[in-house]
């Protein structure tokens, strides 16, 4: 089970502690490989719609102009 460690509701994005047993294997990705054209999944509850899943392929990396990396 997920527990939730940290939340921010503006940009809806949320950081999980899952815990796993010894024999459990979990590959994490690396950001810093992505490239422009690949897939990527996103899971949440923008605007308060409930069970989102959006599909799509990635169209820019590095964008700081945005804002965003003030979180």
């Amino acid at each position: 089970m997920a527990k939730i460690v940290g939340a921010d509701p503006k940009s809806d994005v949320v950081v999980l502690e899952i815990k796993i047993n010894k024999s459990t294997i979990l590959n994490l990705g690396d950001s810093s490989k992505l490239e422009v054209g690949e897939w990527a999944l996103a899971a949440g509850n923008p605007f308060d719609l409930s069970h989102t899943l959006t599909r799509g392929a990635v169209s820019a990396t590095g964008i700081n102009s945005l804002g965003i990396n003030d979180y």
